[in-house]
């Protein structure tokens, strides 16, 4: 009768361990599990920051492209002014061997 009861003992043993080891495998999992939703929490708050900084960038992009814009508009205008400054000094020109 003891040999029933040493093997009972060593299957209460060898169950216990059983139950520890897949206690702490449990706890293994549920602490990945919690810190993989931490994760995805802070993938989704970079991507948030990400999604801001483009659009700074697009708004950055769009001011330069309307400063182009009235610089070239400017540039058109000081153009425009040159030609007639030397049409008119052309004219003048004319104007005064006109009256020479």
């Amino acid at each position: 009768m003891s040999s029933i009861v040493l093997n009972f003992i060593k299957i209460i043993k060898i169950f216990f361990r059983i139950s520890v080891a897949l206690f702490i495998i449990l706890i293994l999992v549920l602490y990945a599990y919690g810190n993989n939703e931490d994760y995805d929490q802070r993938i989704k708050q970079e991507q948030e920051r990400l999604k801001k900084i483009e659009e700074q960038i697009k708004s950055v992009k769009n001011e330069i492209n309307s400063l182009q814009k009235e610089e070239s508009g400017y540039l058109d205008a000081i153009n425009k002014i040159e030609k007639s400054l030397l049409e008119t000094e052309k004219e003048l020109e004319t104007i005064e061997k006109d009256i020479e």
